[in-house]
């Protein structure tokens, strides 16, 4: 299944990551008892699930924000495929990336 989770209406100024978590909670169709942190994040990629393409939109801001963070979630993606979930990110800094 392909995914967009499109991060543009995302406020850097108010509890990004949190917003984030639930951007991708909703998205993705998590659990009710999803812990909304990078762990929980890799807890659930891991559980059986079906193939999930996912593009992530307009990160330009949220890395210029807080580039450790979104770092951590790339990394969190990677280390989720690596380890056999089911699961792909792109990343693209605007929609005009995406379409190219």
């Amino acid at each position: 299944m392909q995914v967009t989770i499109d991060f543009d209406n995302v406020q850097v100024e108010n509890d990004m990551r949190m917003q984030v978590h639930a951007l991708l909670k909703g998205a993705l169709n998590f659990p009710d008892y999803y812990g909304c942190n990078l762990d929980a994040l890799y807890e659930v990629l891991l559980d059986p699930h079906e193939q999930w393409d996912i593009h992530f939109l307009n990160c330009r801001m949220l890395w210029q924000h807080d580039a450790l963070f979104m770092e951590s979630l790339k990394e969190t993606f990677a280390d989720a495929a690596t380890e056999g979930a089911a699961v792909s990110a792109k990343w693209y800094s605007d929609r005009a990336d995406a379409d190219a």
